[in-house]
């Protein structure tokens, strides 16, 4: 018996061959390829289609029965390359997300065809996605025996948790201690989104409190939303206000983008004011764009994370410009090894006049460590640092670190150094992380930077 038409679903790797035998009425032979079967025998065509189409690089191919000769056991078919979408998609029952974002984050894959693209979809998905980690998993099927179904699973990482910072550093023949509180709750409204909120103080003078809120699909909508919230006390000196909206969006070349408005005041005290701190009133459109590879959002070892934000916008009659730069590459080196490499970059330039104090960057402390927090004040900065991270188990990380930071963008400015070790305990439940870091040779002037994370 000769197989008059034949439809393979090859699934690599993530799936399972599939194959059903289907009648279609109308084709397209633009792609059209002869085959020659020495034979006429219906297990022996059928078994060399099979062992064909695991040489075929589409998902989807079918054979068509041109020609048979029994006399001389031979038997011709076509393949045609089919761009075939799927019908039905059904997805793990164990999410706990709303339909309406689910629809959303599984949207691209009705309107995609189940080759190569299809394929590309799943890194798609990681990429956009910051719960999301690892490719879904997904297996085709025939329904009904017309319909092509697919059936997703997604594997989600929500992490709500709670975090502190304690700096601990000699000043003046006293310790000087300042602390960083942060709590970020994710999925609490089973609407995929993150709930940020962070406390910093630095002693009596120095506060800033920070609340932020992201949703990728409100209501189930297309596009994300972001709101941010900002109120700082600086030394005294001056207070700040900066309110952020935006809306997020998935882009191939930049990856999650948003498009957004700034708000923002700045009020000198009188001590500001004698130290010639000014008023500032801002206004700025921004864009930002973030492409996150790693490979684990805690603890990662492989990948790289890029966040690039540009605003511009007006302060009281000056025009002004912002951008802001941060890179971090995660290289393995070995199963127990890898490299943590950082690069700050920030500037604002007044295009019109100078920049007001009160929009200098400050930095020191967490991210140029061996110095005070936030000791340091230009309207541009850029610090490159260097981390050499050893596991020896999945518990305990040991670190070797380098901090350069520069009053410039490019090094060629006043320059400061800072290095030392760190000491990592994890587990599933918290982590704890103990740094000391020096900006010279004397171990009196050390810095001491205790972290601890735990889940919510």
């Amino acid at each position: 018996m000769i197989l008059d038409m034949i439809i393979l679903y090859r699934l690599m790797e993530r799936f399972v061959l599939i194959f059903s035998f289907i009648l279609v009425a109308t084709f397209t032979f633009a792609n059209e390829k002869k085959i020659i079967i020495n034979s006429t025998n219906h297990d022996k065509v059928l078994d060399y289609l099979i062992e064909h189409q695991k040489t075929n690089s589409s998902l989807g191919v079918e054979y068509l029965l041109k020609d048979f000769d029994y006399e001389n056991y031979r038997s011709i078919y076509s393949s045609v390359s089919i761009k075939k979408k799927i019908d039905t998609l059904i997805t793990n029952d164990d999410l706990d997300i709303n339909m309406r974002v689910l629809k959303q984050i599984s949207k691209k894959y009705y309107n995609t065809t189940i080759d190569s693209d299809f394929t590309e979809l799943g890194r798609y998905i990681v990429s956009r996605y910051y719960f999301i980690n690892d490719v879904p998993y997904y297996r085709f099927g025939i329904l009904n025996k017309q319909s092509l179904g697919a059936a997703i699973t997604y594997v989600t990482n929500f992490e709500s948790f709670y975090s502190g910072i304690i700096g601990i550093s000699h000043l003046d023949d006293s310790w000087v201690v300042n602390g960083d509180i942060n709590i970020q709750a994710e999925n609490y409204f089973k609407s995929a989104e993150r709930l940020n909120v962070n406390w910093k103080k630095l002693d009596s003078f120095s506060q800033t409190i920070s609340l932020a809120i992201s949703s990728p699909h409100p209501f189930g909508l297309k596009s994300g939303i972001d709101f941010k919230y900002i109120h700082e006390i600086f030394n005294g000196l001056f207070t700040l206000y900066e309110f952020q909206t935006s809306i997020t969006t998935f882009s191939p070349i930049f990856h999650n983008i948003s498009i957004g408005y700034v708000v923002g005041e700045s009020k000198p005290t009188n001590e500001g004011s004698e130290k010639f701190y000014t008023q500032s009133d801002y206004k700025a459109f921004s864009f930002t764009s973030n492409r996150n590879s790693k490979n684990r959002r805690i603890t990662p070892n492989k990948g790289s994370l890029l966040k690039i934000n540009i605003r511009g916008g007006v302060d009281g009659n000056l025009k002004f410009i912002l951008a802001d730069l941060f890179f971090n590459k995660f290289q393995p080196l070995s199963n127990f090894s890898h490299l943590d490499i950082k690069y700050i970059a920030k500037n604002i330039k007044y295009l019109d006049g100078t920049v007001p104090k009160t929009r200098y960057f400050r930095f020191g402390g967490t991210d140029l460590r061996g110095y005070n927090d936030k000791t340091f004040e230009y309207p541009k900065y850029s610090i490159i640092s260097c981390g050499l991270n050893y596991t020896p188990s999945s518990n305990l990380q040991f670190e070797v670190f380098s901090d350069l930071g520069s009053s410039s963008l490019y090094f060629n400015s006043k320059n400061w150094f800072g290095y030392g070790i760190g000491l990592s305990q994890i587990n599933n439940d918290y982590i704890i992380k103990i740094e000391y870091a020096l900006s010279d040779y004397s171990f009196e002037n050390g810095k001491i930077h205790i972290t601890w994370s735990s889940r919510i």
